[in-house]
């Protein structure tokens, strides 16, 4: 897509990058000086750890998201310990969007999916 400046912009990822295409949302991020926490990232990966490699990628996140979920519903979400754990959850559920985002397949029916998915907790 062209801007009226000139530039090229690519939905949701920031400018591109000439010589890689779309620059990944956790880089454009960093550059503004808005990088995730480390211990939020550390989370993120614990949470996604070990899901099948059959699903995509989107899937995993989303996988991951729900069971996360689940284990604050089943505890005391009321502490302040489930914090870092809601924000992991919101974080993977983002990211799975965003994966979504790049099939126009997928963007047409993995949100609606996802929410379902989620609001049946």
């Amino acid at each position: 897509m062209t801007e009226a400046g000139g530039g090229e912009r690519d939905a949701g990822c920031g400018m591109r990058d000439a010589a890689d295409g779309p620059r990944l949302f956790a880089r454009v991020m960093a550059e503004q000086g808005m990088a995730s926490p480390e211990a939020l990232e550390q989370s993120i990966r614990r949470a996604a750890e070990g899901f099948d490699a059959t699903l995509t990628v989107g899937d995993e996140m989303l996988r991951a998201a729900e069971k996360l979920l689940d284990q604050v519903l089943n505890g005391a979400c009321e502490s302040r310990e489930s914090a870092l754990d809601l924000l992991t959850v919101d974080a993977l559920v983002t990211r799975a969007m965003q994966i979504a985002a790049r099939d126009a397949k997928s963007l047409a029916e993995f949100p609606e999916q996802a929410m379902k998915s989620i609001a049946s907790r």
